[in-house]
């Protein structure tokens, strides 16, 4: 049986224009990938509108910025599994691995080009069903026309890489549950304390900078910091002072109020109000869209990163 799950819209009035995450972006414009994951988790049993699911995201750290991480859905909504992203812009899609998957009646996030303009101006959209050449999807963007229980293929729709599947999807997440899920998230993973070293290393923190129980995004969130909050690192002091600023490294550290966990390195400065200048631009950027009127969908950036 095909994956299903009740349409919700990004630009529905009801959440239009909502902070989306930590960022100045609103729901209407940046919020199409955290609509279809919300989509995705209601399917396995949750209640949520693209506001609570903001909201709730948004407090247990599964937004860098305006930017929500698909990896962190299941430590929110215990029942839903994150299994993989794949990054399609220069290979092929996994068309076979796709269609193995919603057969099996799971949903698919999909991401396409809404926009005829050069280059990929990227959206999101919940593919459920393979249907001859193409998918049946759930799209977050209301278009003029759309309503509840409308059939919509995604290359009638989105079809600005070309008519192959292929090449038409730029990037996929792929995500599984247990039907009915719904449960409180999970207790904070318990760890033993760590010495602070005798002359630790202090680094100041950007605005935001999570404290996760594992070297990685995924890892549980104990706690956010203040910009510039000074964070006092565990670890071999040269060593650490290596990695200040460096992407992709994490610090072993610990919270002004005593949490101890890790924090990305590349979030981190020597000195005060420096912390994130080293930081790489997204992988993939967001763009202007033109006004909803022309039936364009909305830009969003993928959010494999983010701390």
């Amino acid at each position: 049986m095909a994956f299903q799950s009740d349409l919700l819209w990004q630009n529905d009035p009801k959440w239009a224009a909502e902070k989306l995450g930590h960022g100045p972006q609103t729901i209407k414009e940046w919020g199409c990938l955290m609509t279809s994951l919300c989509m995705v988790t209601n399917g396995y049993g949750y209640k949520e509108t693209p506001s609570t699911f903001n909201k709730k995201m948004k407090d247990a750290g599964g937004f860098q910025g305006p930017m929500v991480i698909p990896s962190m859905v299941p430590s929110v909504f215990p029942g839903v599994v994150f299994q993989d992203y794949m990054d399609c812009e220069k290979v092929s899609a996994p068309i076979s691995r796709i269609d193995q998957h919603l057969a099996a009646g799971n949903p698919a996030v999909i991401q396409v080009d809404w926009s005829s303009a050069p280059g990929a101006q990227s959206h999101w959209v919940v593919a459920y069903a393979r249907e001859g050449d193409d998918y049946l999807i759930l799209d977050p963007y209301m278009y003029t026309g759309d309503a509840p229980g409308k059939k919509l293929k995604m290359l009638d729709r989105y079809k600005y890489q070309g008519k192959d599947l292929s090449k038409a999807i730029t990037g996929v997440v792929f995500l599984t549950g247990t039907k009915g899920a719904g449960g409180k998230p999970a207790d904070p993973p318990k760890k033993d304390k760590v010495p602070v070293p005798a002359d630790p290393l202090i680094v100041y923190a950007a605005a935001d900078l999570a404290v996760r129980a594992e070297p990685n995004v995924s890892g549980y969130l104990y706690e956010r910091l203040k910009e510039d909050d000074k964070v006092t690192i565990l670890e071999d002091k040269a060593t650490a002072k290596a990695k200040v600023g460096q992407y992709d490294k994490w610090l072993q550290a610990q919270a002004p109020s005593g949490q101890q966990g890790y924090v990305a390195a590349w979030f981190t400065a020597l000195e005060k109000g420096k912390a994130g200048e080293t930081t790489p631009p997204p992988t993939q950027t967001s763009g202007t869209p033109p006004a909803p009127a022309t039936g364009t969908g909305l830009v969003v950036t993928p959010t494999q990163e983010g701390v």
